[in-house]
Order: C-alpha cells, then sequence, then structure tokens
C-alpha cells in the first residue's frame, strides 16, 4: 500500500499459513492529471485453484516420468540381455573350443550384426572341425605308416628330448613309453653336438654297428615357424646285406681259393708239355692230371650254375619214388674208394619195411653224398661211420654219424651259411 501511494503498481502473494490459502493481492493507483495518487484500486485473486491445478499436474509428470524411467530400465535391461547374451554366449563357446572341445554352436535367434557374429562362429567350428578330421585322418596314416614300416623313426627336439618312436626304433634302441619326453642319448645313434643354425649339418647318413646289427642312419631336420627345431632319425636295418655282402667276399675268396689250385695245376702241367721233351707215358701222365683238374673246375662252375638256377627259381626238379635202402646202399658204394682208402669201417642201419623216397634222384644223390663225404674226410682213419634210416610218418628220416672231429660249437649255427667253411685248423 505504502508502494502504491507514492504513485507505484504493487503487488504480493501472501501465503496463509493457518488455512494454506494463497492469494495474491494486487494495488494500483489512480492518478489525477496533476499526477497526484487520488485513491487506489486493491484487487485480491484466489490462487488455490490454480495451485491445485499445478499439484495435479506436478503430481501427473512425476508418475508419467517414473513410469517411463521403468519402462526405459526394464527394455533397457531386455535389450541389453539380447545383446549381452549372446557375446557371453560366444565367450563360453570359445573358451571350451580354446579346452579343446570343438563340437560348440551358438543359437542364433537374430538376422542382426549378433546374428551374423553367431553365424560366423558356427561357420567357424564347422571349417575347424573339417580341417581337424583332416588333419586326424593324415596323422592316422602317419602313425600307422611309421608303426608298420620295416624302419625305425625318431624325432628329437633340438633339446635332446625324445618326442616320437615308432615300435621299430624302440626295439632297436630299447625303448620303452615312459622314453618319450625324456632326454635321449644321441651318442647311441652317431648323432651329437648339432649345429641347428647349421641346416646342411643337420642332415647326412651314417653306418652303425649296434647290439650285434648294422643300421644305416640318415637324419635330417624338421622346421617350426622356420627355424631348425630338432631333427628326425631314420634307422634302416642292413644286416643282412651286411652279412650278403660279407658272404659275397668269402664266396669270392673261396670260389678264389678252389679255382687258383687247378688253374695253378693245370698251367704248370701245360707250361712243362711245351717246354719238356717227355716221353708218350709221360704226356698221358700230364694230360689225365689235367684232365682231372679241369673236370675239377668244371664240376665247381656247374655247382656255381646250379646254385644260380635255385636262386632264380629256374630249376626243374624231376620227382620220383626211390627205395630208401638202394638210395644209401648205392651212394655208399660210390664212396667206397675214400672209404677203404682211409680204412673206415660203414655200418647200414635200416628197417627192411622203410618208406620209399620221393625225391629229385640228382639232388637227393648231392645232399646225400655230401653229407657222407664230408663225415669221410673229417673222420680219422679207422674211424666209424653210422648211417640210419627211419620212417616217420610218411617221411623219412636218414641220420649220419661219426666219431670224428666234428665242427665246433660257435660254428654250429653257421652249417646252412651259403660257401660257410670252417677254418681248416
Amino acid at each position: 500500500i505504502l508502494q502504491a501511494l507514492q504513485g507505484k503498481k504493487a503487488e504480493s502473494l501472501v501465503e496463509n499459513k493457518n488455512t494454506s490459502e494463497n492469494t495474491k493481492h494486487l494495488l494500483k493507483p489512480i492518478m489525477s492529471p496533476e499526477g497526484e495518487v487520488k485513491g487506489l484500486i486493491y484487487e485480491i485473486c484466489d490462487l488455490q485453484s490454480v495451485y491445485n491445478v499445478l499439484n495435479y499436474a506436478k503430481n501427473i509428470l512425476t508418475s508419467a516420468i517414473i513410469f517411463a524411467l521403468v519402462i526405459t530400465l526394464v527394455l533397457a535391461y531386455i535389450l541389453a540381455g539380447s545383446i549381452t547374451r549372446p557375446i557371453k554366449d560366444l565367450t563360453l563357446k570359445a573358451k571350451e573350443m580354446a579346452k579343446g572341445d570343438f563340437n560348440q554352436r551358438v543359437e542364433v535367434k537374430s538376422d542382426d550384426e549378433i546374428g551374423k557374429l553367431g553365424n560366423t562362429f558356427n561357420y567357424l567350428t564347422d571349417e575347424l572341425n573339417l580341417t581337424i578330421d583332416k588333419m586326424n585322418i593324415e596323422k592316422s596314416k602317419l602313425n600307422t605308416i611309421f608303426d608298420y614300416m620295416a624302419e625305425g623313426v625318431i624325432a628329437v627336439n633340438r633339446n635332446g628330448i625324445l618326442i616320437h618312436a615308432n615300435p621299430i626304433a624302440k626295439r632297436i634302441l630299447n625303448l620303452n613309453d615312459k622314453s618319450i619326453g625324456s632326454p635321449i642319448d644321441l651318442i647311441r645313434v652317431n648323432i651329437d653336438k648339432l649345429d641347428y643354425s647349421d641346416y646342411k649339418s643337420l642332415r647326412g647318413e651314417k653306418n652303425l654297428d649296434l647290439n650285434n646289427n648294422f643300421y644305416k642312419v640318415k637324419f635330417a631336420p624338421y622346421k617350426s615357424e622356420g627355424l631348425n627345431s630338432g631333427i628326425i632319425v631314420v634307422l634302416q636295418d642292413i644286416t643282412k646285406e651286411h652279412k650278403l655282402d660279407l658272404m659275397r667276399r668269402e664266396f669270392v675268396a673261396n670260389v678264389s681259393h678252389e679255382l687258383k689250385t687247378p688253374i695253378t695245376t693245370i698251367m704248370s702241367y701245360t707250361e712243362t708239355l711245351l717246354e719238356v721233351d717227355l716221353d708218350e707215358k709221360g704226356r698221358k701222365n700230364f694230360l689225365k692230371v689235367i684232365e682231372k683238374e679241369n673236370q675239377r673246375m668244371a664240376r665247381l662252375v656247374s655247382d656255381l650254375l646250379q646254385l644260380s638256377n635255385m636262386d632264380y627259381k629256374q630249376t626243374n626238379w624231376k620227382y620220383e619214388a626211390l627205395n630208401t635202402y638202394d638210395f644209401i646202399s648205392e651212394n655208399a658204394e660210390s664212396l667206397e674208394v675214400l672209404l677203404n682208402k682211409k680204412r673206415q669201417k660203414l655200418t647200414l642201419d635200416i628197417p627192411k619195411d622203410i618208406n620209399k623216397m620221393f625225391v629229385d634222384r640228382h639232388g637227393a644223390d648231392q645232399v646225400f653224398r655230401n653229407i657222407l663225404a664230408n663225415a669221410i674226410n673229417y673222420t680219422e682213419d679207422m674211424g666209424k661211420i653210422e648211417v640210419k634210416a627211419r620212417s616217420l610218418g610218411a617221411n623219412v628220416t636218414i641220420e649220419v654219424k661219426d666219431n670224428g672231429v666234428g665242427i665246433a660249437k660257435e660254428d654250429l649255427n653257421r652249417i646252412f651259411d651259403r660257401f660257410y667253411r670252417v677254418e681248416k685248423s
């Protein structure tokens, strides 16, 4: 009122704390033309209805905001779950794959980026399983090859740790399953102090004498990420070839020795015939010696040709039924001169009802005469030789027994080695 009396417009909001009623008071001065205040207009307006509308609107807005927030949170949770659940599922599946279980698939429920990611994961799983199956097939093939190949194969890393050995290698090197993952002494295969930075020094082959067997050892490096990570060693058993080579040398030496004597004799007698004037009787004696030595060489060559035919399976056997007693007695009579010369006694122990022999006559003669001749040659004068024959089922067994020098025990296992001869001493 004081403000209005001064000629100014005034207003005020009055709140009644007792009744909680709000009123607005508005005062406006009435001015004379001279500018004097002639009176006041005092207006009082009840604002309760306005406040009621505002409170109602406030309540509506608050409820709407709360409801919107609740809906937003629910939608956000659902939306976040629809995004994070497939990602969590992918994460779990990926961890299972990292542990070695590759049969993992995710359920795709949408065509958005998450769905595309799931489809890609499933495609990756299928391709990975296909690749692993192919690798397992190849690994199975390699393992089968390694297990059944005739050569021994071992793999050693650059730290000297054995990482693979097939059964043949385990037998050759006396290894077992516990040896895998353990250090192996490469000196046993004559490979040691390898320079893994030098590719050429990691390749090569050597011969090895191990436990009375002979092996050809071949080795080469294997790589990982471009670096020499270890070596593969292959042990090839060449014992048979080695023994055959020794036999070949012995054969050459024996044949040379067998041929040297008759050749030397023939040369000597031929030179004598050419240089010395002999009478008719002397020439005949010399020619008989030459003929005898020539026949000796012919028999040797014939035996060698027969051996060759047997090796190449070109021998034509002519089997026939022979009387066992006649066969033995006839061969014994053919060696009677040798028996009489050494005054040896030969005894035949053969039943009358013994089975017949079904054999190739020439081959059987060679075998039996060879054994009987050996008994005569290696039995001292006045010795005893016994030939015993018996029926054994449908077969016939023939034994030759003598009281001669025999064969040393260490040579018994070589009786059937071709061209082998015990030292005469």
